[in-house]
């Protein structure tokens, strides 16, 4: 961004415009991404917080639009994925992790979300599963858990994604 660019920055009256426009396509946004319908709302009021800290590194003479819906999507994409963990702390790991052998032999107090993410789980390979126990449960570094699994970095950046793709793909709700 040149000096030229910075002077032009966005006046609060006109970001306020501008994010009023496309405010329909942010809460569309929210639901593609998968936030609860009650929670859409707050991360779109959220993203526009978040866009208009942010939007003294807008350059005016790009267009608005694509930039306000990357900030939000990468803010509602960490909304989700911290909703996520905190479910699934709440699930108690270590119990999930235990019932792998018999995922049929859950209380009948445990929700629907503990069994389906006991049931991906279940699915996965004994590796995959100390991967996913070191680096989601425990919360270790990518370096960390590079050590305590002796797995190459791109190795294991491409293991993680894909376990967590396979796991959220089986906690989506139909469309």
């Amino acid at each position: 961004m040149n000096v030229k660019t910075r002077e032009l920055q966005l006046s609060a009256p006109q970001f306020e415009q501008l994010v009023e426009t496309h405010r329909e396509g942010i809460l569309k946004l929210a639901a593609r991404l998968g936030l609860n319908p009650e929670d859409q709302e707050d991360a779109v009021q959220d993203c526009i917080v978040k866009a208009y800290a942010a939007s003294h590194r807008f350059d005016v003479s790009r267009p608005f639009l694509p930039w306000l819906m990357k900030v939000c999507e990468n803010m509602m994409r960490t909304m989700r994925r911290a909703v996520w963990k905190q479910k699934f702390r709440q699930c108690d790991g270590d119990v999930i992790l235990e019932s792998f052998a018999a995922p049929s032999q859950h209380s009948e107090d445990r929700s629907e979300y503990v069994i389906a993410v006991q049931e991906r789980l279940a699915k996965l390979s004994p590796q995959d599963l100390e991967i996913f126990r070191v680096c989601v449960l425990e919360e270790r570094t990518l370096r960390e858990a590079t050590l305590i699994l002796n797995i190459k970095k791109s190795t294991l950046t491409n293991r993680v994604n894909r376990i967590c793709q396979f796991i959220r793909s089986g906690l989506e709700e139909p469309a």
